[in-house]
């Protein structure tokens, strides 16, 4: 999986980089309009999904954009 990820309802899914803009963009919009966003995703595995996400019900989204290493990350 990327460095990059969103967190939606607990479960983690990677961002290809050539798709960040794009879900960081449909992210903010879906939970600013309370929309539906189409998101594409990547698996655990790293294989392309395609993840709905419903603004009105979500109660918070996650994105990580691994822009500073984690206290664990650092060697």
């Amino acid at each position: 999986m990327s460095g990059k990820r969103v967190t939606v309802g607990g479960t983690e899914y990677g961002i290809d980089n050539t798709a960040v803009d794009t879900v960081v963009d449909q992210v903010k919009s879906a939970m600013e309009n309370g929309a539906v966003a189409t998101l594409p995703l990547l698996d655990a595995a790293g294989r392309p999904v395609t993840v709905y996400l419903n603004g009105k019900v979500a109660a918070t989204v996650v994105v990580d954009l691994d822009g500073d290493p984690r206290p664990s990350e650092i060697c």
